[in-house]
């Protein structure tokens, strides 16, 4: 009994921390876009797959960019601020264009009216 419970509070812990990274990368796409790092369209699209990803057992590839290139550097503050100019922003800058670019490019044209 107490091992189902201790799961089941890892199992919560694990879907807090999952939620708080979609969070972070949601800022931290944001901020790229407001500091003209990446554009408007590739935050929308960028945007749009977070939220694809959110209700799956599997993170975005942005996500991962994110928790691998920025995280430590965010203190778990919950925002992007404050980022600077570094290396890392710039390397997740790039990853967020390159991600960008590969949904655009997978979409099937739109349709002529």
């Amino acid at each position: 009994m107490e091992a189902r419970i201790m799961a089941a509070v890892q199992d919560e812990q694990g879907d807090s921390d999952d939620r708080d990274l979609t969070r972070r990368t949601v800022a931290a796409i944001r901020e790229m876009c407001t500091a003209g790092r990446i554009s408007d369209k590739e935050k929308r699209v960028l945007l749009t797959d977070v939220i694809k990803h959110a209700t799956g057992e599997s993170p975005s590839m942005i996500e991962v960019a994110y928790e691998l290139l920025l995280s430590q550097m965010d203190s778990g503050s919950g925002a992007s601020e404050g980022f600077g100019d570094d290396e890392a922003c710039e390397e997740f800058a790039e990853q967020c264009r390159i991600f960008a670019a590969d949904i655009i490019g997978s979409q099937p044209p739109a349709e002529s009216p």
